[in-house]
């Protein structure tokens, strides 16, 4: 969900755009750990249905580590069980009613702001388990202020093997006059 109200899938987002992470919180997208477009990768589906009176059901495709707020805590989608309460949007609690493993194509994990972003109107965690979240979003707090603060992605070309990260530093920060790598 991008901030004006729209839906964006996941892998059309781009460093910058300003996504809904919660009952009225917005971030913007600082970095992408995964950008793969291809492959076919194992996922986590859990479909769940709105407690209220909207009715909403949908689904969420999730890696088995990634962290999804759950009965009020983050866990990774592994540990989600039938019952359990997810986030929805704006609308309150929905209960899963379904839980299976799928594959699909491409892998994609845009790290926010704020650490959160909505995905098929679900709230969940831009971390996985493979480093605690406050940890992770401290230690990511300098990416996060470059980001905002010059508008570039800065840890893509580290990540993705997009450009030379030398040049690519150079022309971010500006003040680097002599080849980094």
């Amino acid at each position: 969900w991008l901030c004006d109200g729209t839906v964006a899938r996941i892998d059309a987002l781009d460093v910058g755009q300003c996504v809904l992470t919660g009952k009225g919180s917005k971030g913007h997208v600082v970095f992408f750990s995964h950008k793969v477009k291809t492959g076919n990768w194992p996922f986590i589906e859990v479909q769940f249905r709105a407690d209220g009176a909207s009715g909403e059901s949908g689904s969420l495709r999730l890696s088995s580590g990634h962290l999804v707020y759950s009965n009020g805590a983050l866990v990774p989608s592994r540990r989600l069980r039938l019952g359990d309460k997810l986030e929805l949007r704006d609308h309150g609690p929905a209960t899963i009613v379904a839980i299976r493993l799928v594959h699909g194509q491409g892998l994609f994990n845009p790290h926010t702001s704020n650490g959160d972003i909505l995905v098929d109107g679900i709230r969940v965690s831009s971390y996985t388990e493979a480093v605690p979240a406050r940890l992770g979003h401290a230690l990511l707090a300098p990416v996060r202020w470059i980001t905002l603060l010059t508008g570039r992605d800065v840890l893509g070309p580290l990540l993705h093997g997009t450009n030379d990260f030398g040049e690519y530093l150079r022309f971010t920060v500006g003040r680097v006059k002599a080849p980094l790598i």
